[in-house]
């Protein structure tokens, strides 16, 4: 005969399992927890949110955000610190100054020889030499820097002297060189510059203010090279003013470190008058640029505004048109003595093409840019707005400062003077403003 014992330990565990199943039937509602659906939802959307959000980060939010960092200077800062502790220092390399290759002048090839006699924090002096080959013509730069460095600012004064050809107008792209070598598509106008000058600069949190002479010769430049792997470089250089330009320039900038930016800059530049030289005009240029994130979208928008005084040479008038300004219509469409132009970009922070599975695209981790710019001169050639709309495609390279991107910018000029209905340019593309 079983004991009571014996048979409390078999009947218990079914009673407390039938008290269980009626408090659950009692507490749940219908087609929930016994049927599975409640429970399959939290797992779906639990599934959905990490698997977008961390374990899957989508590569164009993930790109622009190791860019951004990198654009920090952490890199910059370790090198610094590890050289810190030289009394003397020699670097060499290339000739970042010099070497291009551009319309006018093929191939410049330069380098560069810097010296620091008491390690990073006392004076530098760095030269850099080179030869280009379609203009037959030797280059150089020379600069010599007194830093200081305080415990909340730092200044420095750069005396310079430099004979070089160098681009002019609001289009100042970087990287320009390799899209004329490879698709024979330069964007930028030219003129050699030789002469020097001197700046004193001041640099406290995010503010920096700087002033600086320069006096030098300006002249035209007309050697025109073909060289190009795909197409010709058929647009000529423009004629310039010639003269000598002997000017102060004034410079004063403000800008954040943070993942949400704002940045300021103003520069103003007399010529002629008790200067001497053989120009006399004023230009000021102001620049703000803002970048917002609504979400994990990156709305990038830029605002440039250019005024002249006086009688201004061909070279230092306000320009609108070209891929730094206005995508689809060509460099210096619009020229005057005063420029407005405005750009709009939205930084689609998701792998578009991977989500859709698209064959052959879907790996390519492209990141999609919708654009648009605006922009005007006045008292010049054309008192009408030009306008353009588009969409980039960008590929991250690397953490490279202003070439993190390849980019694709297709643009529709918009207006009845537009010179084309689509308009296709491959550019570098920076991951921070």
């Amino acid at each position: 005969m079983m004991s009571s014992k014996l048979i409390l330990a078999l009947v218990l565990p079914i009673l407390l399992a039938n008290a269980s199943a009626r408090a659950q039937a009692a507490t749940a509602p219908p087609d929930s927890l016994r049927r599975g659906a409640f429970l399959e939802q939290l797992q779906q959307e639990d599934f959905e949110f990490f698997a977008d959000e961390i374990l899957a980060v989508d590569a164009a939010y993930g790109d622009s955000l190791v860019t951004r960092l990198e654009e920090l200077g952490l890199e910059g800062f370790q090198q610094l610190e590890e050289r810190r502790s030289r009394r003397f220092d020699i670097d060499y390399g290339p000739g970042t100054r010099l070497t291009t290759f551009n319309r006018v002048e093929g191939f410049v090839a330069a380098g560069a020889l810097d010296v620091h006699p008491l390690g990073p924090r006392g004076f530098s002096v760095t030269t850099e030499a080179g030869y280009a080959f379609s203009s037959e013509e030797p280059r150089h730069y020379s600069q010599l820097e007194l830093p200081s460095d305080g415990d909340r600012q730092s200044s420095a004064l750069r005396l310079h002297y430099a004979d070089r050809v160098q681009p002019f107008g609001s289009n100042r792209i970087f990287g320009n060189g390799i899209r004329s070598l490879l698709g024979a598509a330069d964007e930028q106008d030219y003129l050699r510059r030789r002469g020097g000058g001197g700046e004193l600069s001041w640099q406290r949190g995010r503010g920096s203010l700087s002033l600086g002479y320069e006096a030098q010769r300006e002249t035209s430049v007309g050697v025109s090279t073909d060289i190009a792997l795909f197409g010709e470089l058929a647009q000529s250089n423009p004629p310039i003013d010639e003269g000598i330009d002997r000017a102060v320039v004034a410079g004063l900038s403000w800008g954040q470190r943070s993942l949400e930016q704002l940045r300021a800059s103003l520069q103003y530049r007399v010529s002629g008058g008790g200067l001497g030289g053989e120009f006399a005009y004023n230009r000021a240029d102001a620049t703000l640029e803002a970048r917002r994130y609504v979400r994990r979208f990156e709305l990038s928008s830029q605002l440039h505004y250019v005024r002249t005084g006086g009688e201004p040479p061909i070279q230092q008038l306000a320009d609108v048109g070209g891929l730094s300004t206005v995508r689809g219509f060509p460099r210096r469409s619009r020229v005057g003595a005063s420029s407005l132009a405005g750009r709009f970009e939205i930084l689609v922070p998701y792998d578009v093409l991977g989500r859709l599975r698209v064959p052959l695209l879907g790996r390519t981790r492209l990141q999609f840019v919708p654009f648009a710019d605006a922009a005007r001169v006045y008292d010049g050639d054309s008192d009408q707005w030009i306008h353009s709309a588009g969409l980039g495609v960008q590929r991250f390279l690397g953490a490279m400062g202003r070439a993190s991107y390849l980019r694709l910018d297709i643009s529709v000029p918009v207006g009845p003077e537009r010179p084309a209905d689509v308009h296709f340019t491959v550019s570098f593309a920076p991951g921070l403003l």
